[in-house]
């Protein structure tokens, strides 16, 4: 090959070199796309050890909410919050009948905890006592949820219990021993799934309409 043509090679690859660099630029990649090798601690999508949706993530409809929850770290299965929202009711109305929050503390909120010791004192200062028998579910199912950094799950239940009140002198004012009664409640939990070491709590209780 002689000089003239070997020039004329090294010329011809400076042009195309030169084209690409200047189609590159003209054309950059989508914003909306993210480098498939970043690192996920990098990018912000794993928080406490688990892949975590990024505040904002758009999100329509109770499954697919329930979905990023559960990918985030909530729980392993919904059927799986479940049972353990259907153990926690039960503890928690025990303990509120017994006067007795010491050992249920640590699932509720302090609003919450707060709201339920008032009414622990009231009835108290009114001499009354309760005596409630827990005698299961009818249902209980996950009616709406959210997720903005705490995890929030709204759960319908329907429960069947033997609840009587008894005053100073040990009167039933309200209940009966022999009659079973069917309670329907919405109760509100939450987690803030920014938290490894966080956990599910009761935030809020509300009649089922």
């Amino acid at each position: 090959m002689d000089v003239l043509n070997l020039l004329n090679l090294v010329f011809i690859i400076f042009i195309v070199a030169l084209w690409w660099g200047l189609y590159d630029a003209a054309h950059p990649p989508p914003e909306t796309e993210q480098d498939p090798f970043q690192s996920l601690a990098m990018s912000g999508l794993l928080v406490g050890g688990a892949p975590f949706m990024p505040a904002g993530t758009p999100s329509t409809g109770l499954d697919h909410v329930l979905t990023r929850i559960g990918a985030a770290g909530g729980f392993a299965t919904v059927p799986e919050f479940l049972e353990g929202a259907r153990r926690a009711y039960e503890l928690i109305v025990s303990s509120v009948a017994e006067g007795e929050l010491d050992g249920i503390a640590y699932l509720l909120t302090e609003p919450v905890a707060r709201d339920f010791a008032a009414f622990i004192a009231a009835r108290q200062r009114r001499g009354e006592t309760e005596t409630l028998t827990f005698i299961g579910f009818d249902a209980a199912e996950v009616i709406a949820a959210s997720l903005e950094g705490v995890a929030t799950l709204d759960v319908r239940f329907a429960a069947e219990l033997v609840s009587v009140t008894r005053d100073r002198a040990g009167r039933i004012i309200e209940g009966q021993s022999d009659r079973v009664v069917h309670v329907a409640e919405i109760w509100t939990f939450e987690r803030d799934l920014r938290r490894p070491s966080s956990h599910w709590l009761l935030a809020a209780t509300d009649a089922d309409e």
